[in-house]
């Protein structure tokens, strides 16, 4: 019958989605869920370093949101960085929160821009690209 697959006489299952390497393939060929897991792990850890390092001193929170929220904002990002802008701007968007925490500063009226320069850390666009550079370079 179309679509039914064995492997060593067992009947292998159909599914819609699936973890490869902390990576979430889609049947569908999005990165739609992998973004949304791994932004929601990221908020997660990012609210985590809020209720336990909210009393820190700035370059402790840079720390934490170093070790702990960029690593999972970062990994793979060769795989799904030609996503849709939602996604791209799903990641962006906790960047920015962790840029709001760690300057201490959660008025509207800031310029997250200006967080992100005086901290010195790379745009997510920049990273990727570079990202993608040395991957293909390594590829090549």
């Amino acid at each position: 019958m179309k679509g039914e697959y064995k492997l060593y006489n067992q009947m292998l299952t159909t599914v819609t989605s699936a973890k490869y390497l902390a990576v979430h393939l889609s049947s569908k060929l999005n990165w739609n869920n992998h973004v949304d897991i791994t932004s929601k792990q990221a908020s997660q850890t990012l609210n985590f370093i809020r209720r336990n390092f909210s009393t820190s001193p700035g370059h402790i929170r840079e720390q934490c949101h170093k070790m702990l929220v960029r690593p999972q904002l970062k990994y793979a990002p060769s795989v799904w960085d030609n996503s849709v802008k939602r996604n791209v701007n799903k990641i962006k968007a906790i960047q920015q929160c962790a840029a709001h925490f760690t300057c201490d500063n959660y008025r509207c009226t800031s310029s997250v821009s200006a967080m992100l320069q005086k901290l010195k850390w790379e745009s997510l666009q920049q990273r990727r690209a570079r990202s993608r550079v040395v991957t293909s370079c390594c590829i090549a």
